[in-house]
C-alpha cells in the first residue's frame, strides 16, 4: 500500500510540483491496511483542498503507538467545494467494520484534517 501511494503520489507530483507534499513516518510495525485505503485519503485530501505555491498542501501519513496509520493533511477548502458523495471515507469505515473491531478515527479542526485507521495483524505464521 505504501508502494502504491508513493506512485500515486509521484504521479501528482507531476501535476502539483512542490506545491504538494508528503511526509512518510513509518516504523516497522507490522500489520496492513485494506487496499487503496490510504490512496483513496490521499485522492481525498487533493479534492477537497486548495494546492498553490502560496499554499501548498502537505500530506503525512504515520504510524503510531496505538498501532493505527494516520494520513492527515493541512485544511485550506476551496472556496468552491469539490462535489461530494461522502463515499470514500465511508467506503473505508464500512470495509473496517467487517476488518476489525477497531474504529476509523476522523478528527477535523480549524487547521488539519485527519485520519486514522487500524493497522490489521496478520496473525498468520
Amino acid at each position: 500500500e505504501i508502494e502504491l501511494v508513493r506512485n500515486f503520489v509521484y504521479l501528482l507530483e507531476n501535476r502539483y510540483g512542490e506545491n504538494l507534499q508528503l511526509e512518510l513516518a513509518l516504523n516497522g510495525q507490522g500489520g496492513y491496511v485494506a487496499p487503496l485505503t490510504l490512496q483513496m485519503l490521499v485522492e481525498n485530501a487533493v479534492k477537497h483542498n486548495v494546492i498553490s505555491k502560496s499554499r501548498p498542501l502537505q500530506i503525512q501519513i504515520a504510524i503510531d503507538e496505538q498501532g493505527y496509520i494516520t494520513v492527515a493533511n493541512n485544511l485550506q477548502k476551496k472556496l468552491t467545494p469539490a462535489p461530494s458523495t461522502g463515499f470514500g471515507i465511508q467506503s473505508i469505515i464500512n470495509r473496517y467494520a467487517l476488518l476489525t473491531d477497531k474504529k476509523v478515527r476522523i478528527e477535523e479542526s480549524d487547521r488539519q484534517f485527519k485520519v486514522s485507521v487500524p493497522l490489521i495483524k496478520n496473525d498468520h505464521p
